[in-house]
């Protein structure tokens, strides 16, 4: 039968400001940002979700739709405890232009995906900036549980 799901967002945070923009309160956390720059060449960022976030729960993800801005490679949800890859959502550039064509979800039907509450996980983002400049840069993941509301909440790690 069908299953209510609630949802929540986990970021990865980036260092600096985009260029020009002006970074409304909901999108920053102190002084990490969720919209991003990025210099040329490939980047690694990683934000941790920490273990007071109620992201963290025993229960099963059901759904998740991942958001970048063109350059974006991917966004993976790590689970450090046990050295895997929950989840990874690859994306598709246009050659040649600052367009995002297409990214992946997961819709798992069945079981979906466990998450663990005493398990440690980051939310990892990759861009390859092919231009000569910075870059505007998002790195999202909106998840889908069973369940209860769960909070969102993240802090920065260290990245590149």
């Amino acid at each position: 039968g069908l299953r209510r799901l609630v949802t929540t967002s986990v970021f990865t945070l980036g260092p600096t400001y985009a260029t020009g923009m002006h970074m409304p309160d909901h999108l920053s956390m102190g002084s990490k940002v969720l919209h991003f720059e990025v210099p040329p060449g490939v980047h690694v960022y990683r934000s941790e979700v920490p273990s007071s976030s109620s992201f963290l729960r025993n229960g099963r993800i059901q759904y998740i739709k991942m958001h970048l801005h063109p350059y974006g490679q991917s966004v993976e949800l790590y689970d450090e405890t046990a050295r895997k890859t929950v989840w990874k959502g690859m994306a598709r550039n246009v050659p040649g232009r600052d367009v995002l064509a297409w990214t992946d979800h997961y819709g798992g039907g069945g079981d979906g995906l466990q998450i663990y509450k005493d398990h440690k996980y980051q939310v990892i983002t990759t861009y390859d900036n092919t231009t000569r400049k910075p870059v505007d840069a998002m790195g999202n993941l909106r998840v889908y549980f069973e369940g209860t509301r769960p909070v969102s909440a993240i802090r920065q790690a260290p990245h590149d």
